[in-house]
């Protein structure tokens, strides 16, 4: 009986490269150490598109790119499932990052780099506005947007999977 080889897919080096130069620029921009030798590739973060945009977008293409085409053997309901249980983890370090943040920032005293720290006491209020993402603490607010945007993934791939490329 004849075995089927599955090759491993080759990794698109390019995609790497501009997902590194985009955590670089980020990482250099948060640093807030301006000027500097990188404000030339990093824009200093204040073009009208910065790199946590251009990473948005690698990291969009290749959700598209491995669960779209490389999973596209699989059934899309076990796509579906990788998708929302990564989606539901990152919703989950979101809620868990902004209450501890917070938690530490009220408690030390400590004033953070961006504004818009909770106003009140720590309460239910803090939880549900968390859960509800209407307060994200700003060294969290990335992952509330790559959360929502993998489970929004999922109804893409499936449109994808069904021709209807023009809705995606």
């Amino acid at each position: 009986m004849k075995q089927k080889v599955i090759e491993k897919a080759k990794r698109i080096e390019t995609i790497d490269i501009l997902r590194g130069f985009f955590i670089f620029s980020i990482i250099v921009v948060h640093l807030a150490r301006f000027p500097n030798g990188y404000d030339a590739f990093t824009g200093r973060g204040i073009l009208w598109v910065t790199n946590s945009e251009g990473f948005f977008l690698m990291s969009g293409m290749l959700i598209g790119m491995v669960r779209g085409r490389k999973d596209m053997a699989l059934p899309f309901k076990t796509v579906a499932r990788k998708l929302f249980k990564r989606g539901l983890m990152l919703y989950v370090w979101t809620i868990g990052l902004t209450l501890l943040f917070t938690f530490f920032e009220i408690q030390s005293g400590l004033a953070t780099i961006k504004p818009g720290v909770w106003q009140g006491a720590i309460s239910w209020q803090l939880l549900v506005d968390s859960a509800t993402f209407k307060y994200v603490y700003s060294w969290a607010d990335f992952l509330q947007y790559y959360s929502v945007y993998l489970l929004l993934s999922i109804p893409a791939i499936y449109a994808l999977r069904k021709g209807k490329w023009w809705l995606v």
